[in-house]
């Protein structure tokens, strides 16, 4: 147990901790069928409430953008998943780092390859709405048009039906639907 004294007062006054998920954003969460919540997120609250004896309860959400609200607003005590930005460590405290996932370019298979944003000028890139990369992306790039969306599914078919050119998704290419490519990781 390697959890600070402050830490356990606090998980002491709440002893059910309410934990923001996305109900689709594999690999990271799925509920299936049965309503079960799989996943890495789901492997993860399994282990620490296994170690700390905890009891860290999953809370659904259909999109990113209400379940990060929802933290937000402190309906939920706390969301997976979430990277850092000083906006952002204003709101939350955040666990040391357990997983990266980089970045790629998406784009319908059969069109060129996206490798730099340098390359978007005039093109249309999707986000997930309140990404922290949409500041830096839009002050950086203002000639590259931001659109966003509340999943990747959405955003995907959104793409293929020519919505948009490119997806900045950090989705492992081993998940990405028929029909897309992505450039190296960036």
């Amino acid at each position: 147990n390697s959890i600070t004294a402050e830490e356990e007062r606090w998980l002491q006054q709440h002893p059910i901790t309410r934990v923001a998920v996305m109900k689709e954003w594999p690999p990271y969460n799925t509920i299936g069928k049965d309503g079960e919540h799989s996943g890495m997120h789901a492997d993860i609250i399994t282990e620490i409430n296994r170690e700390l004896g905890t009891q860290l309860v999953a809370v659904t959400f259909d999109s990113w953008s209400e379940a990060y609200q929802k933290a937000a607003e402190g309906e939920v005590d706390a969301i997976v998943g979430l990277s850092w930005s000083r906006a952002r460590g204003e709101i939350f405290d955040y666990s040391q780092p357990y997983h990266f996932s980089p970045f790629q370019f998406v784009v319908r298979s059969g069109d060129a390859l996206i490798s730099t944003f340098d390359e978007m000028a005039g093109k249309v890139l999707w986000l997930l709405r309140g990404s922290v990369l949409e500041q830096t992306i839009s002050n950086k790039y203002p000639e590259i048009e931001l659109r966003f969306g509340d999943d990747y599914a959405t955003i995907y078919q959104k793409l293929l039906a020519g919505e948009g050119d490119v997806v900045f998704s950090d989705i492992g290419h081993k998940m990405l639907p028929d029909g897309v490519t992505a450039s190296a990781d960036i």
